[in-house]
């Protein structure tokens, strides 16, 4: 089977230093945008008041000092968040950390709106401006202190809001990735249970041939062995393209015509176009086996059992149909599902959900036919290769 090429390396994260630069970079422009939304609303406000200043007065002399002063805080304030979260028994300790910093904060942020508004005022020849903002520091600082609550609490909220969906992204994509694993445990489990059931009835066929016809069982035994090698093969595969499934189920018909000698008969009808589906690993073997415990064994006639493959609306289906004793052919009149039939639909549970299904019904010339629908898609690489689609030969 062909190897598939190595994922590309994921590229390397860039080091902190340039993250917390870009990190920087992107709080001023926030801040920017914030700042330039409110200097354009005072801007429409004051249109028909007169002598009113014009937006870049606006924005450069009273509104974007004060954001910039606060994007100048806001690391500190996220960095208190993501060290103290609100979480069940640190709450007192997360609000307390808060309020210390909010103290701390208070004066930096007031200090340097201020300063920022008087450098303002005389970078742009203001002057009397800034003189008069110098003289009344007293009331201007208070009225700052006073937003700080609010501003902080804002910020506060915000980093909490992001750093709790980081931490739900990272929680999903753990569950998804542990799901995965998961699934993949439930699959290797369900072929390791059907492994040892095939295993039992072989070594069981084997038994009984070993005192009556020798070189049979050798047969047997040596194609027991090309079964076990190639299902190996495969073992970390869940699926497979139908052209390898029919390779691995040939074996399995080797032991069973040693077995039945002319009483088995096993024709294909392979659908165009099919050969290089994706398949459930090891999913024919357990059905074919299914049809010759069942349908075959019993009947006292010879019997036949035919695998078809179609494609249809998106669908592959799959059919391993007998012309044994059929739905009816127990004691009590009813069917009773054993290992291979249970393990084929968890599987199909497992791998496709709902898309799949796996249905019994009675077979076109007798017997039991059990019927696969799968969504069909290529096999990872397994185009390319002929395909011998449509033929039919009796084995």
């Amino acid at each position: 089977m062909p190897v598939p090429p190595a994922p590309e390396a994921s590229p390397a994260p860039p080091p902190r230093r340039s993250r917390r630069l870009l990190w920087g970079v992107e709080i001023f422009a926030v801040y920017t945008l914030i700042a330039a939304n409110f200097a354009t609303q005072s801007a429409i406000r004051s249109l028909h008041t007169a002598g009113a200043a014009p937006w870049w007065k606006l924005f450069a002399f009273s509104i974007a000092p004060t954001f910039y002063s606060w994007a100048l805080v806001t690391p500190v304030i996220v960095w208190v968040a993501r060290r103290h979260a609100f979480e069940r028994g640190r709450r007192g300790r997360a609000l307390a950390s808060h309020l210390a910093a909010m103290l701390l904060i208070a004066p930096l942020q007031t200090g340097a709106d201020f300063l920022m508004t008087v450098g303002a005022r005389l970078a742009f020849g203001d002057a009397a401006g800034a003189a008069a903002v110098v003289g009344r520091a007293g009331p201007v600082l208070l009225a700052g202190s006073l937003d700080v609550p609010q501003m902080y609490a804002t910020i506060a909220a915000i980093a909490y809001t992001f750093g709790y969906y980081r931490m739900f992204r990272a929680r999903e994509l753990r569950a998804s990735q542990l799901e995965a694993q998961l699934g993949s445990a439930r699959l290797q489990m369900l072929r390791m249970q059907l492994q040892p059931h095939f295993l039992f009835n072989t070594l069981n066929a084997i038994s009984a041939l070993m005192h009556r016809d020798l070189a049979a069982a050798e047969r047997m035994l040596a194609r027991l062995a090309d079964l076990l090698r190639l299902s190996l093969d495969e073992t970390a595969a869940p699926e497979v393209s139908l052209r390898r499934e029919l390779e691995v189920l040939e074996p399995y018909l080797e032991i069973e015509r040693v077995r039945f000698s002319d009483r088995l008969a096993v024709a294909f009808d392979i659908g165009a176009g099919t050969l290089e589906a994706a398949v459930p690993n090891l999913i024919l073997q357990p059905l074919v086996e299914n049809a010759v415990r069942h349908g075959i064994a019993p009947s006292a006639v010879p019997g036949e059992i035919r695998v078809s493959s179609r494609r249809g609306d998106g669908f592959l289906l799959l059919e391993v149909a007998d012309n044994g004793v059929g739905l009816r052919g127990g004691a009590d009149g009813t069917l009773r599902e054993g290992i291979g039939l249970a393990n084929t639909r968890a599987r199909l549970a497992q791998l496709y959900g709902d898309a799949a299904r796996c249905e019994l019904a009675e077979g076109d010339t007798g017997g039991l036919a059990v019927r696969l629908r799968l969504p069909f898609r290529p096999a990872a690489g397994g185009a390319g290769r002929g395909d011998a689609g449509g033929s039919e030969a009796s084995r």
